[in-house]
């Protein structure tokens, strides 16, 4: 699931607001992942790509700004949610789970990790390099726009939703913008120049829940969510070449920059695949289980359930990554260090609100929601409660990164992902739709061991700091729960 943190800053992030939003609209870790350590290029040494202020001090900068842009994002979801679920009917935020889940497993299942390539590569501020990474990015972008042309037909006759035939070819044309972006999105990140990155991403979200509000009012229908997630593409790719590109990218094509570009991707691919397959799977099989409406009701519970992780996950990719990367690039023996530090900063107020959502999930939902979608309330608790032990273990995600080790989380992921399976199967068999979500929950707690194992291979595993948060987020759980009876 670290997979799903560590994200290209371009990559398609559809604004939806309401139970759907969210399901693709966070950056998804699998995207760019590092290399394997005997690809990376030379360390950089030189001072045009040192900047001025201690790695501490931006870090912390960085974060600042993360955390104001996700709680500013997530409060602007939330505003959202609250006001077409009273304008729109369940099946259109059933439907565009369907089709962000859709969107997000022909995103990742063509990744070569552009963004972390230009984030953690020597020549991450070269032309031609950069000019080399746009270009496969654009053609990335139009084998998208192609892939998703051929899906719609079978979707739509799958999940017997004829309004599928249009969109999902209009998201794979969202694609195909999302790869015109410019490159200038990876290296303000690299810069951990989070600040106009925070304010472009909720200009675009402002100007989304604008439209798709305006819309609902005309026209209540799914179309409503479709065209406000497609102005926040449009939003994104203006802005990144006019307000914040420092050059223009051109179509080229450097040999030695593409076979490093490919090489950082070896095992992107492979673990992409596995991450969709971890952490989306279980929309795209409860589309065809439960029906259209009742997904839309466990996408409010799911993604309620996820802010704490997107969160983390955010935060990770746009500050734990880079700061890592650079403490192991100039010190290594200080690395363990950086890790705890950054793992404590980023764990406790992530702990603390699972913990929340997982104590209070059924009053949360009641008071937010009317009743047609209180059901959700005891699958955010639920979902919650699994998600205390999976921030545990995501949290030290982008310390593999940091070293290079993408194979090891690609076998994470698999693990994750027949975790994932075995539990909704085993538990829809025998307890139908609450063994489902059961089973999803399940895959929190169960897949600990596998990352403690795998982390202590790497002598990344920090055993004392993750029994503290389990103590936290757990003893809380059953000391408000003995409370609350």
């Amino acid at each position: 699931m670290c997979c799903e943190g560590v994200a290209e800053r371009s990559a398609p992030r559809p604004v939806l607001f309401g139970p759907a939003a969210g399901i693709a609209g966070q950056p998804s870790l699998a995207g760019d992942q590092l290399g394997d350590v005997a690809s990376w290029p030379e360390r950089a040494d030189s001072e045009s790509e040192t900047p001025s202020a201690p790695p501490r001090f931006r870090g912390l900068r960085a974060s600042l700004w993360t955390v104001l842009g996700y709680g500013g994002g997530q409060a602007l979801r939330l505003a959202g949610n609250l006001v077409l679920t009273r304008l729109l009917f369940r099946e259109a935020f059933g439907l565009m789970a369907l089709v962000n889940s859709l969107l997000l497993g022909l995103t990742m299942f063509s990744d070569i990790g552009i963004g972390l390539a230009i984030v953690r590569s020597r020549r991450g501020q070269e032309s031609r390099f950069l000019d080399t990474a746009w270009t496969i990015q654009v053609l990335r972008g139009s084998l998208l726009l192609i892939v998703s042309l051929i899906f719609a037909w079978p979707a739509a006759r799958f999940y017997a939703a004829p309004q599928l035939l249009l969109l999902v070819p209009l998201m794979g044309l969202n694609l195909l913008l999302s790869g015109f972006n410019s490159t200038s999105l990876f290296t303000l990140n690299r810069r951990l120049d989070q600040r106009r990155l925070v304010l472009l991403d909720l200009a675009a979200q402002i100007f989304s829940l604008a439209v798709t509000v305006v819309w609902a009012v005309i026209q209540p229908s799914v179309w409503a969510l479709m065209a406000g997630a497609t102005c926040s593409f449009v939003v994104k790719l203006l802005a990144s070449h006019a307000l914040f590109s420092e050059r223009r990218d051109r179509f080229d094509w450097e040999p030695e920059a593409a076979r490093e570009l490919v090489t950082f991707g070896r095992w992107i691919f492979l673990s992409s695949i596995l991450t969709f397959c971890a952490g989306r799977l279980d929309s795209l099989v409860l589309g065809k289980t439960l029906s259209i409406g009742e997904l839309g009701t466990y996408s409010i519970a799911s993604n309620l359930a996820r802010l704490p992780l997107e969160v983390l996950l955010g935060v990770g990719a746009a500050v734990m990554f880079p700061i890592l990367s650079e403490r192991f690039r100039r010190d290594e023996r200080e690395f363990e260090r950086e890790l705890r530090r950054v793992r404590v900063f980023l764990l406790v107020p992530a702990v603390l609100a699972s913990a929340g959502f997982a104590l209070f999930g059924d009053r949360i939902i009641a008071f937010l929601y009317d009743p047609r979608y209180h059901e959700a309330g005891w699958m955010l608790q639920a979902l919650a409660a699994g998600q205390i032990a999976a921030l545990i273990s995501i949290s030290s995600g982008p310390a593999l990164f940091a070293i290079g080790d993408s194979f090891l989380n690609m076998l994470l992921e698999g693990v994750r992902a027949l975790l994932l399976i075995s539990g909704m199967a085993l538990g829809g068999h025998y307890f139908g739709k609450e063994g489902f979500v059961i089973g999803i929950a399940a895959g929190g707690p169960l897949l600990y061991p596998f990352w403690a194992m795998a982390l202590r291979r790497r002598n990344l595993w920090l055993p004392g700091l993750d029994l503290a948060m389990m103590l936290l987020g757990y003893g809380l759980l059953c000391g408000g729960l003995l409370l609350r009876r």
